[in-house]
């Protein structure tokens, strides 16, 4: 994002209503906080409290970066998001 926010989101296209934008599904931000045992980690937060599995049409002037997730995090956001425990 062009405010430095690292989004990770399932992405679609947006409805031909809303040309120019990118719809974010059950977007969540990344951030590095501590984990339980203390140590730095890598967090998933949703980026609207208010409605944690919605989704939300983004300007795509607003959208730096579009890259595929690195295995491990593609793999936090499937189990925040839908629950499902991935066996390690």
């Amino acid at each position: 994002m062009a405010s430095g926010e690292e989004i990770i989101t399932k992405l679609a296209s947006a409805p031909d209503s809303s040309p120019g934008t990118r719809e974010f599904i059950k977007p969540r931000i990344l951030i590095l906080g501590k984990t339980q045992g203390g140590q730095q980690g890598l967090q998933l937060i949703p980026w609207f409290f208010s409605d944690p599995d919605g989704t939300a049409l983004v300007n795509e002037d607003h959208i730096m970066a579009i890259m595929l997730a690195p295995k491990h995090i593609a793999d936090g956001y499937l189990q925040e998001t839908s629950g499902i425990q991935l066996a390690m």
